[in-house]
């Protein structure tokens, strides 16, 4: 993306922020990126880490041994062992790759299908293969692991 932190910072501050081609898109101060690679800070931040196998927490717990008191970085960060509750989302992203590769290439199948990479077509496959049901139960799964991230992130234990 760029050669430093700087430059990436800078490279957001001009294409980051509202656009009316994009529902997702939303307002942001552009100077907060520059601001934050000149005054890095992360005090006050909650940090949120989950170790996902024995070594990995073993190594992490070693290391905060060694750092100032459990949950509190030398950085001024709170630090917490936690995660939001990710339950739902393979089916999420099975059902949601589906759809998007049937809207995307499904034309292309009946002409180009022996030509194309295996995953594409076993993507488009799945897609074509999904029932109503099936999708929505993966988009109410979705609605539903879109509020536990926010409700985790808005936490302030």
């Amino acid at each position: 993306m760029a050669r430093t932190v700087a430059d990436t910072a800078l490279m957001l501050s001009v294409i980051a922020g509202a656009d009316p081609r994009s529902p997702i898109s939303y307002a942001v101060n552009p100077r907060a990126f520059l601001d934050a690679v000149r005054r890095p800070s992360v005090r006050g931040l909650r940090v949120a880490w989950a170790a996902t196998s024995a070594s990995r927490r073993s190594t992490t717990r070693s290391a905060r041994s060694r750092a100032p008191p459990p949950g509190v970085s030398p950085l001024g960060a709170r630090v917490e062992e936690v995660h939001p509750d990710f339950s739902g989302l393979r089916e999420i992203v099975l059902t949601s790759r589906g759809i998007s590769m049937v809207a995307r290439h499904e034309e292309k199948l009946a002409k180009w299908r022996g030509v194309m990479q295996e995953n594409l077509v076993k993507n488009i496959d799945h897609g074509l293969a999904l029932t109503p049901v099936e999708i929505g139960r993966a988009e109410r799964l979705r609605t539903e692991l879109w509020h536990r991230v926010r409700a985790f992130r808005s936490a302030t234990t």
